[in-house]
C-alpha cells in the first residue's frame, strides 16, 4: 500500500525538526529510518563537525566575556547543543543570542554582567563600523595628521575638532575591567582605532565635550567654549588633546 503524500505543512515540520537535530547533533532523530551503518556514522561526524565548528568560533568571538567567566567554554558547550543555529545568522548575531542566552539562564554576578556589557559593546561597535564604513574611513583618515595639528588647538581659530563617529557608551558597576584606581559606575566608551576597539573610561569633562561633539558635529575651539561655558580655556584644551590623543576625537 502507498503511503500518504506529506501535505506542505507536514514537510515544511518536518525539515524544520530535521534542521534543527542537525543543529543540536541529535543524531537520533537524523538517522530514524535510514538503515546504512555507513550513512548513520558519516551524519554523526557531519553533525559533530558542526558543532565543533560553531564551539570553537563563539569561542573566539567571546574573547573579552571570557575573562570574567572559570566555565565559560562549558557554558558555551551546553549552549551549542541546546540552542540551534538560527537560518541566515551570522557570527556576530550567534554570539548575541549566546550573551541574551547567558544572561537569562545564569544568575550573573555584577562583574559577569560587566565582561557581557564589554562583549556587547564591541560587537556594537564593530557593527557600526560595518553600517557607516564610509564615516568610519574619512575619520580614520583625519586621525593620520591630528597630532601635527593638537599644539595649535587653542591657539588657531581655524583647527576643527572632529568627533569619531563609531562609539558606544556603556557603564561597568565593578572594577572587574577597570583599573583599582577608577571610580565606579564608571562611564566606559568604545570606539575603533585603526582595525582595533578601544576603551576609554571618561572623567566629567571627557563626557561633556564628547557629547558636545557628537550633537554639534566639528567644532572650532572658539565655538566649543560657547557651548561648555562653565569649563575653563586649559580643561578645553587639555581635555580635547586627551580625548584626540585616544582616538575618541580628531583635529583637523
Amino acid at each position: 500500500m502507498k503511503r500518504p503524500m506529506q501535505t506542505m505543512g507536514e514537510y515544511r515540520t518536518q525539515i524544520t525538526r530535521l534542521t534543527h537535530a542537525l543543529a543540536r547533533a541529535q543524531h537520533g532523530d537524523i538517522l530514524k529510518g535510514m538503515n546504512s551503518a555507513g550513512g548513520t556514522a558519516r551524519v554523526k561526524l557531519f553533525t559533530d563537525g558542526n558543532l565543533d565548528k560553531r564551539f570553537l568560533k563563539l569561542k573566539d568571538l567571546l574573547e573579552y566575556a571570557a575573562d570574567g567567566f572559570e566555565d565559560l567554554d562549558d557554558r558555551i558547550a551546553r549552549f551549542v547543543q541546546t540552542m540551534p543555529l538560527q537560518p541566515y545568522d551570522s557570527n556576530c548575531s550567534d554570539s548575541e543570542r549566546f550573551l541574551d542566552w547567558l544572561s537569562a539562564e545564569y544568575a550573573l554576578t555584577d562583574g559577569e554582567r560587566d565582561c557581557v556589557t564589554c562583549q556587547r559593546s564591541r560587537n556594537a561597535v564593530e557593527q557600526l563600523a560595518e553600517e557607516n564604513r564610509l564615516p568610519h574611513v574619512r575619520f580614520q583618515e583625519i586621525c593620520s595628521v591630528s597630532p601635527g595639528l593638537a599644539p595649535a588647538w587653542g591657539t588657531e581659530g581655524v583647527v576643527l575638532l572632529h568627533p569619531n563617529p563609531i562609539h558606544v557608551a556603556a557603564t561597568f558597576h565593578t572594577r572587574e575591567l577597570l583599573d583599582e584606581e577608577d571610580d565606579v559606575p564608571a562611564s566606559v566608551m568604545f570606539f575603533p582605532v585603526g582595525n582595533e576597539v578601544r576603551t576609554a573610561v571618561l572623567e566629567e569633562e571627557g563626557r561633556r565635550i564628547a557629547a558636545a561633539l557628537k550633537n554639534a558635529g566639528p567644532l572650532r575651539f572658539d565655538d566649543l567654549a560657547a557651548v561648555e561655558p562653565s569649563l575653563d580655556r586649559e580643561t578645553l584644551v587639555e581635555v580635547s588633546r586627551d580625548l584626540a590623543e585616544v582616538g575618541l576625537a580628531a583635529f583637523a
